[in-house]
């Protein structure tokens, strides 16, 4: 069974301007002097909460809403949760939406996934994957869409669950079992403006000793932290490239922020090879299309336009996160956490995927690769 989470509500940092790890907050994007500066939270994290932890999300979860979780893993763990709650009630216990549980074992571990409906578990679904280790660091980032939630472990996405709650309900989220949490962030690209002031450096936490260690200016990540393949570039200007270090494989996820101009006409993101563009889309306000092709062989290929329920997905003046995911069989794309499409691969060799272009008509804040 799992374990029952216990303890009241998480304090609430309410000053401060943090660097935030995972930029995803755009309506309150600043800019300052020359620079442009990175999304701010949507929501003050709960740093080093006491476990077990339960703490209230503000305004509750909606598609494009992103939770991170950093941490460690003590030695002699044997397991511990996340759960994302419809509520803080321990008698009776609040529904869970989604019951996230690394289990550690001889074999290495799996991952437990669940939904607690009316004081009744679910049917288990098990990641026979596991991503953390004894003695480890880790961060967990969740990514709350329409129809599931999109878990990434260090970097790498992980697994997907589906909704058995509606996403409206779930307004709490609790952390118990043997784990030492650094923080809780939260980032949401519906997040209504912050005042000026901001809010304070949060520590983050040394890959080595696990201690914390204050951020330099600009939001970077530890020089031997392995929580994404490369830190998020401080330039953003378009048209803008870089590389991606190792390549595609399955799991990959591509983080792209920005901001749709109040006249827009189209952009273009490519992820390309040495000779040619395995993964082309095109957002095109003037055609009321998103595109999609390769160029393989100097020759463009058959465009595919079609959408999920045919509408366009990004509007004039609008802030966006696009995420797209490789995986074995293609490119799975979303926009503010709604699905969109997939794209099947016509380039196979993934590993030679090791480019990104950004260009034409839009305004860029944030990448990761």
């Amino acid at each position: 069974m799992p374990l029952q989470v216990e303890g009241g509500f998480g304090f609430i940092i309410t000053t401060g301007k943090e660097n935030c790890l995972f930029a995803s907050s755009f309506s309150s994007t600043r800019h300052l002097k020359g620079k442009m500066a990175y999304p701010v939270p949507s929501q003050a994290p709960f740093n080093k909460p006491p476990i077990p932890f339960t703490g209230a999300i503000h305004g509750g979860l909606q598609p494009g809403t992103m939770i991170t979780v950093t941490g460690m893993v003590p030695v002699s763990s044997d397991r511990f949760q996340v759960d994302f709650q419809c509520g803080s009630s321990k008698h009776p216990r609040a529904d869970v939406a989604f019951h996230f549980n690394p289990r550690f074992d001889f074999f290495g571990g799996y991952i437990v996934c669940n939904t607690l409906q009316n004081q009744i578990w679910g049917v288990e679904e098990r990641k026979q994957e596991m991503p953390f280790s004894n003695g480890g660091t880790f961060q967990i980032m969740f990514l709350a869409q329409n129809d599931s939630f999109m878990v990434a472990v260090n970097g790498q996405h992980l697994l997907s669950y589906k909704h058995k709650i509606p996403l409206s309900r779930v307004d709490t989220i609790g952390i118990n079992g043997q784990v030492q949490v650094e923080s809780i962030s939260f980032q949401n690209s519906f997040a209504s403006p912050v005042p000026a002031s901001g809010w304070p450096s949060a520590p983050l936490y040394s890959a080595n000793s696990f201690q914390p260690a204050m951020l330099p200016s600009g939001p970077l990540y530890p020089a031997n932290a392995a929580f994404l393949s490369a830190p998020l570039t401080q330039s953003f200007t378009v048209p803008y490239a870089t590389s991606i270090p190792g390549g595609l494989y399955p799991g990959k996820m591509i983080m792209i922020y920005g901001r749709i101009p109040p006249n827009p006409t189209r952009f273009q993101i490519n992820l390309k090879y040495p000779s040619g563009i395995a993964f082309h889309l095109s957002p095109r306000s003037d055609e009321n299309a998103v595109v999609r092709n390769s160029f393989i062989n100097q020759t463009w290929g058959k465009e595919e336009r079609s959408l999920l329920g045919n509408q366009m997905p990004l509007s004039s003046n609008q802030a966006f996160t696009i995420c797209i995911l490789c995986e074995s069989h293609g490119f799975k794309t979303s926009v503010n956490g709604q699905y969109l499409f997939d794209f099947q691969h016509r380039w196979q060799q993934l590993q030679q995927i090791d480019q990104l272009e950004i260009k034409d008509n839009v305004t860029l804040t944030s990448v990761q690769v």
